[in-house]
C-alpha cells in the first residue's frame, strides 16, 4: 500500500508541476488579467461603514499570513505587472499591499461591477499583466461566472479585446508556494 501511495503521490506531483510550469510560462510572458480575491477574513465582523477599518470585515491573522505568503511567492515569481488595482475595502487594500505592493488605482467596489468586464477584456501593455484584488460578489455579478473561488485564490483571464475575455486558469491559495518553488528552479 505504501508503494502504491508513493507512486500515486509522485505522479500527482509531476502532473501538478507540469501544469504549474505551463502557467508560469504564460504569466512570465504577460498579456493576462489576474483577479485575486482578498485573503481570509474575520466573518464575525460586518461592513457597516467604509470610513475606517474598524467598521469593516477585515483580514484575520491567517489572512494576514496568507497575504504575506502570496507576497513572498510573488517576489520570486516576478511576473511583469503594468497595473495593480484594488477596491477601497481595507481587506483588499491590505491583501494588495502585503502581496503585491501599493495599488496603482483604488476603485470603488460599486464601480468594479460596472467596469469589470472591460477590465477583464482589455489587453495589458505588451509583456505585462494586470492584477485586480477584489471580491467574489462583484466577480459573480459582473461576469456570471460560478467557479470555485475561495479567499486568497486567483483567476487568470485572457483578455480578448472586443471579443471579451476567457477564463484561463485558477490558482488556489495553496498553490502560490509551489509556483514560487518551481520558478526558483
Amino acid at each position: 500500500i505504501n508503494a502504491i501511495h508513493h507512486e500515486c503521490s509522485t505522479a500527482l506531483r509531476e502532473a501538478i508541476t507540469t501544469e504549474a510550469q505551463a502557467l508560469l510560462d504564460l504569466l512570465n510572458d504577460g498579456g493576462y488579467v489576474i483577479y485575486v480575491r482578498h485573503t481570509e477574513t474575520d466573518h464575525t465582523q460586518t461592513d457597516t461603514a467604509l470610513e475606517n477599518c474598524d467598521t469593516q470585515r477585515n483580514l484575520n491573522e491567517r489572512g494576514l499570513h496568507e497575504a504575506e505568503m502570496i507576497g513572498a511567492a510573488f517576489e520570486i515569481l516576478n511576473w511583469p505587472v503594468s497595473k495593480l488595482i484594488s477596491t477601497e475595502y481595507c481587506r483588499n487594500l491590505q491583501t494588495t499591499e502585503l502581496a503585491f505592493g501599493e495599488p496603482d488605482e483604488v476603485i470603488l467596489r460599486a464601480d468594479l461591477i460596472s467596469t469589470l468586464e472591460t477590465l477583464l477584456s482589455t489587453i495589458p501593455e505588451a509583456g505585462t499583466n494586470v492584477i485586480i484584488v477584489g471580491h467574489l460578489g462583484e466577480l459573480t455579478e459582473a461576469t456570471g461566472l460560478n467557479v470555485p473561488f475561495e479567499e486568497g485564490d486567483a483567476l487568470i483571464f485572457t483578455p480578448l479585446g472586443a471579443d471579451g475575455y476567457e477564463l484561463t486558469a485558477r490558482i488556489p491559495i495553496g498553490l502560490w508556494p509551489l509556483l514560487a518553488e518551481i520558478a526558483a528552479g
